[in-house]
């Protein structure tokens, strides 16, 4: 009689080698999917023969953010605007309208876009955003309590497009018009932001709060109250009639003009990068320290004078006109 309780009998010796053979094999086949994936994505930042050197280095710009959208996950758009969409040359188009009642303070957040802010002949706050067909995504536009709020959702803008995707980072132009009348008035708050890309915009506003994440903004107006922020990237600003101005530079650049009346105090905090500032023609008492970094003042300077600029600088240039 023959025995199961005894031990089993061994595995052939060509079962094994099969077994070995398909888990090499495969280990293969994955890690030659993973390489191809990888010198895809990679690969489009290799140089081009005939392309010019600031067009490639926009090209690799496009497809960072192109990775960095696809990761982020897809978000649902919202909000109380009215939708429209269309078609423009370059691809698919779409506009947004909201009312602007009771409207006191504005909120723009401008991502991976050329955005711009104007004021014109509208009754309500008007969104219009123009894409390459290959650009995805949504923007909103809300009113939240008094604040009206404009950003891009987050998403995709490849349509789901990872790795080798190539040159498919795409243009989106994005247009804000706001009734004249808020523009006019100087009692509407702004608080700009751009991250990535670049924010132009112009208008009279009560306190306007700048801040450059990434890229590019171009300001052209009034405030009462300035506070310019910028942690990387460049800021060029001409605002007439500050009371107080505030500039702050983590890295990257600042140009800043007030014009119209003298500003009663102006205070810059730089740690790297440079500020530069031009002032209305008056005397001004100056307080500047600075460490390992550089001071330029040009201004007329009087210890007795009702005008203060305060200055500490790290290791940036700091010059005052």
């Amino acid at each position: 009689m023959t025995s199961n309780n005894g031990p089993s009998a061994p595995r052939s010796t060509a079962a094994t080698t099969i077994t070995v053979v398909a888990a090499v094999v495969g280990g293969v086949v994955l890690f030659g999917a993973a390489v191809s994936s990888t010198l895809n994505a990679f690969g489009a930042f290799a140089p081009r023969v005939g392309i010019p050197f600031d067009e490639q280095l926009s090209l690799s710009r496009d497809i960072v953010d192109d990775l960095t959208d696809d990761l982020s996950g897809n978000g649902a758009a919202g909000g109380s605007a009215e939708r429209r969409d269309g078609t423009s040359g370059t691809g698919p188009a779409e506009e947004l309208r909201a009312p602007v009642s009771g409207i006191t303070d504005l909120e723009i957040e401008a991502a991976a876009s050329s955005f711009t802010l104007e004021f014109g002949d509208v009754d309500e706050a008007v969104l219009v955003v123009e894409r390459s067909a290959d650009r995805t995504g949504e923007w909103t536009m809300r009113n939240d309590d008094g604040e009206l709020v404009v950003e891009r959702a987050q998403g995709s803008r490849t349509a789901g497009c990872v790795f080798g995707c190539g040159e498919r980072g795409g243009r989106e132009d994005v247009t804000l018009t706001l009734p004249q009348s808020l523009g006019e008035t100087g009692e509407l708050n702004g608080d700009l932001r751009v991250v990535g890309g670049e924010l132009k915009a112009s208008g009279a506003f009560a306190q306007l709060d700048l801040e450059v994440g990434a890229g590019s903004l171009v300001f052209t107006g009034a405030a009462t109250e300035l506070d310019l922020g910028v942690q990387a990237g460049g800021a060029e600003v001409e605002v007439a009639d500050v009371r107080t101005a505030k500039v702050e530079v983590e890295a990257g650049e600042a140009v800043v003009r007030l014009t119209g009346s003298a500003p009663k105090l102006v205070e810059v905090e730089a740690t790297t990068g440079s500020a530069d500032l031009r002032l209305p023609p008056v005397e001004y008492r100056v307080d500047a320290r600075g460490e390992l970094g550089e001071i330029d003042n040009r201004l007329a300077s009087n210890e007795q004078a009702k005008h203060v600029v305060k200055v500490r600088s790290s290791l940036a240039e700091v010059t005052l006109r």
